[in-house]
């Protein structure tokens, strides 16, 4: 009968055993989420899973956008009244579809690019839900939206360009 408080002994060590491993797992879990939220801000970047698309900001609030579009129109902004936003956007989106991709300034290039972005949410993500890769865009599967993604120009290089306006061109079809 000596046997039984022996095996008693290593059952019992054999559950502390696993109870440390499994406190040592909790503890390593929660090591790793300060760790990797102190590298995403080091890094300056976000790993949201509630909301993976990006927040794209309004024409009204894009302060840089519309003083680009009011100075497209220039001398003319004076006849559009109350409607001078939404004209002066639009004179600056017929600039942009007409321009030559070396004569797009670099200054014009993050403006550009929050209004691909905001053409894509209106355009499309609204009317065929979150599904990117949609064969109802009329981009081929890979290529869909391929700037979407991009937080500013400074992402983009320079053969980029004639791709950016390429796509921004056909999104202004829709």
């Amino acid at each position: 009968m000596t046997a039984s408080p022996l095996k008693g002994i290593s059952e019992t060590n054999s559950v502390l055993m696993r109870n440390d491993s499994f406190h040592s797992a909790s503890k390593e879990n929660q090591t790793e989420v300060p760790a990797v939220s102190g590298l995403t801000k080091r890094l300056g970047i976000s790993l949201s899973l509630s909301n993976p698309e990006l927040q794209v900001m309004d024409e009204s609030e894009d302060t840089e956008f519309l003083e680009l579009a009011l100075g497209v129109i220039g001398e003319r902004a004076s006849s559009y009244g109350q409607d001078l936003n939404i004209e002066a956007a639009q004179a600056l989106r017929e600039h942009w579809r007409k321009s030559n991709p070396r004569s797009i300034p670099l200054k014009e290039l993050n403006p550009l690019l929050r209004d691909y972005q905001r053409l894509i949410a209106r355009h499309h993500i609204t009317k065929i839900g979150s599904n990117m890769q949609s064969t109802e865009s009329g981009f081929p599967g890979k290529e869909a939206y391929r700037f979407y993604h991009f937080r500013n120009a400074s992402q983009l290089r320079m053969d980029d360009i004639p791709r950016l306006l390429a796509d921004y061109r056909h999104l202004l079809s829709f």
